[in-house]
């Protein structure tokens, strides 16, 4: 994988060769290929955005229900979000550094110069909390650490989706025994060994 024209691994294990530790959320399984979390809230530091329920939601008997809600797919590259919650997050992290603004780059709206006073964010699943790093939840977008861009984006969809970048140097476990989803950010490089 490249990013930003650095050169990254990741590797995967299965069976009983996979790690699995940490906290875990719920997987739960639509009629489709993916996985959807029971995502309650978005927080930024300690204030809980507020984001309409419906935003994240699926709602029972509705035909488009499957579409709807709250996904995790390593096929995404980035964090894509309905736009109710993109344009509350966006303006809670605008406001704490609005003093750093940077040109918007290609897709990603908000960018800066300086992240010495990001906020964290923290995405409040089912059981679990899981706040991004500085390493996942941004992307440096020149290769030299001038500018940053916020590695999330909107959607006019109903389907929000937890992207590869903001899963970097975590260890993701998936039980599909269980149906759990471990997210481990003790090793700040990714899966043990």
């Amino acid at each position: 994988m490249n990013e930003g024209g650095h050169s990254s691994n990741g590797f995967i294990r299965f069976g009983s060769l996979a790690v699995l530790q940490g906290p875990t959320t719920p997987l739960l399984k639509n009629g489709f290929d993916n996985y959807h979390l029971n995502l309650k809230g978005i927080w930024v530091d300690f204030r809980k955005l507020n984001i309409p329920e419906h935003c994240f939601g699926r709602v029972p008997g509705d035909p488009d229900d499957m579409e709807a809600g709250f996904i995790i797919d390593s096929g995404t590259t980035i964090t894509v979000l309905c736009v109710e919650a993109y344009n509350e997050l966006t303006k809670e992290v605008d406001d704490r550094l609005s003093e750093y603004r940077a040109p918007a780059m290609d897709r990603f709206t908000y960018c800066y110069s300086n992240l010495a006073t990001a906020p964290f964010i923290t995405f409040e699943l089912e059981n679990m909390n899981y706040t991004l790093t500085n390493a996942n939840a941004w992307i440096d977008y020149d290769d030299d650490g001038a500018f940053y861009c916020l590695a999330i984006v909107d959607t006019m969809e109903r389907l929000s989706i937890l992207g590869m970048h903001q899963l970097r140097r975590v260890n993701v476990g998936y039980n599909l025994d269980t149906y759990e989803l471990s997210l481990d950010t003790r090793y700040g490089d990714g899966c043990p060994v």
